[in-house]
């Protein structure tokens, strides 16, 4: 009879080591398991979606902070990401977007599509390559406040169990962006009516937020002798003092027109991932120009 109890107690024993290793096992895995992936177009959207999705979601962005979306094409390590996503998180209205969904689609007919720029006033394009409207929206916190409410209704669609989460940082995020307004406001507010000089037509939300006017040179082309002396021309009459250049874009003709027009330059980048820092810096240099 011990002898049976004693067998009885082993094989418990044993059954107990089991079902621990199985329990850790499955806990294993379940860390190992990989984060939803989420594909966004520029670093400022990953900027603000990471804001809400937190911890919960890996984001990633195919265009990265230095390059230029004008004259992005997409790699084979852009299209393999958007394979594996779960969706992707358009800025609404780059050019390249809609390709890109086109040829993802047949790869991964499951990829779920939002447009980050719903409900948002558009202004007209200002150069060539715009078309009917400006897509630069994310260039004004009062746009980013749109984008982020489309965000958090993707993230709900998509993760219906993470809402509360989701809301929450949603809430703080709207804060964090309505501060930033406001101090944009008090900043710009002794510049407000001023002209700045712009290369590329990237800032027209900004300027329009914020009461500022702005004259771009760039139009889309290589600039003839006769358009040089056009936009000098213009710059001058202008009164600015300040002319914002992008990294992204031809630095060298920025360059040339402004020895010209005697402006202060200063290098901006509105791609950067650093989008509040991004925000602040550009209202520095106009205000620091005055």
């Amino acid at each position: 009879m011990k002898r049976l109890f004693n067998n009885i107690m082993l094989l418990a024993g044993v059954l107990a080591a089991v079902a621990t290793l199985a329990i850790v096992g499955a806990s294993c895995r379940m860390q190992q398991r990989p984060k939803p992936l989420v594909v966004v177009s520029i670093a400022p959207q990953q900027f603000l979606l990471e804001q809400i999705a937190g911890d919960r979601v890996d984001v990633v962005s195919l265009i990265a902070t230095q390059s230029n979306p004008e004259n992005y094409e997409p790699k084979t390590s852009d299209m393999m990401k958007l394979e594996t996503a779960q969706a992707y998180f358009t800025i609404g209205n780059i050019g390249y977007e809609a390709a890109i969904v086109s040829k993802v689609k047949s790869n991964n007919p499951q990829l779920r599509i939002f447009n980050n720029s719903q409900g948002i006033n558009f202004l007209a394009g200002q150069d060539a390559d715009d078309g009917d409207c400006d897509p630069h929206v994310w260039t004004s916190v009062k746009n980013a406040k749109v984008i982020a409410r489309n965000m958090l209704s993707g993230l709900v669609t998509l993760y219906p169990k993470q809402k509360k989460y989701f809301t929450r940082r949603y809430n703080v995020l709207c804060d964090s962006l309505d501060s930033l307004d406001a101090q944009l406001t008090r900043q710009l507010a002794p510049v407000r009516g001023s002209t700045f000089v712009i290369w590329h037509p990237t800032l027209s939300y900004f300027a329009r937020d914020y009461g500022l006017k702005q004259l771009a040179l760039d139009n889309g082309k290589e600039p003839t002798a006769a358009d040089v002396k056009r936009r000098v021309e213009l710059a001058r009459n202008s009164g600015a003092r300040v002319i914002l250049v992008q990294r992204q874009f031809d630095g060298r003709a920025a360059s040339a027109i402004n020895k010209m027009i005697g402006c202060t330059t200063v290098e901006i980048n509105p791609m950067s991932g650093d989008w509040p820092g991004e925000m602040r810096h550009i209202a520095s240099a106009l205000t620091a120009a005055k």
